[in-house]
């Protein structure tokens, strides 16, 4: 059965842990747009102005959100399934279909905040954030396996370098997508990596585990 116990419990998790992250979204824009009018005066109100505002925090939100817990996922909650015996497979089954219900709802909701703006090529957007936000967890499951297995030590200072790497270039990236350049080598490099990610995390680290069911 595709809904399972471990599914249920890994859905409880994810409600408690994303109800922290829209109070610290409710936060900020109380602090950033609503408590300056106060000074400045309710008639210096943009609502253009606070609904850009409002969908890049709350896209950065979406972004930190499922980063944050797909990290949890590897280096938290595997274990947390381990103490109760459940098998490798299992445990894996639960992250991976997670991992896409986290990908459809958040490309869904990134999406929709696409069409408060006018953005060309909304298809190509569509498929470049599903990807990549599907490339992201998986990824991110990898570096947790490799922290749990190896040592955090030198894993952190890897994905930093990485991070950095990324940052250089996701602008470049930003304007080839934005321009229609290398569509096809970037959807394909999104979908090599990603199914790279998954085989080595499914097939290879999952097993490293000294842990029998």
């Amino acid at each position: 059965m595709l809904i399972d116990n471990s599914m249920k419990v890994m859905a409880k998790v994810f409600l408690r842990f994303m109800l922290t992250f829209l109070l610290i979204y409710l936060a900020i824009i109380f602090f950033n747009t609503i408590v300056p009018l106060f000074f400045i005066g309710f008639s210096e109100f943009d609502v253009n102005e606070f609904k850009i505002s409002a969908t890049l925090y709350l896209a950065a939100l979406i972004y930190s959100m499922l980063v944050a817990f797909a990290a949890k996922c590897t280096s938290v909650y595997y274990d947390m399934f381990t103490i109760f015996s459940i098998t490798r497979k299992r445990i894996m089954r639960t992250i991976n279909i997670t991992n896409v219900l986290l990908t459809v709802t958040g490309s869904v909701v990134l999406n929709l905040m696409l069409l408060m703006h006018d953005i060309p090529d909304r298809g190509l957007f569509l498929i470049m954030i599903t990807l990549s936000i599907y490339l992201i967890l998986n990824f991110l499951n990898f570096v947790a396996f490799l922290g749990k297995l190896f040592g955090w030590y030198y894993i952190v200072g890897t994905f930093v370098l990485l991070a950095s790497f990324i940052l250089f270039t996701v602008n470049y990236i930003g304007g080839f997508i934005q321009m229609g350049l290398f569509k096809t080598e970037i959807i394909t490099f999104f979908i090599v990596a990603t199914a790279g990610f998954f085989l080595v995390n499914n097939f290879v680290l999952s097993k490293r585990y000294e842990y029998k069911h």
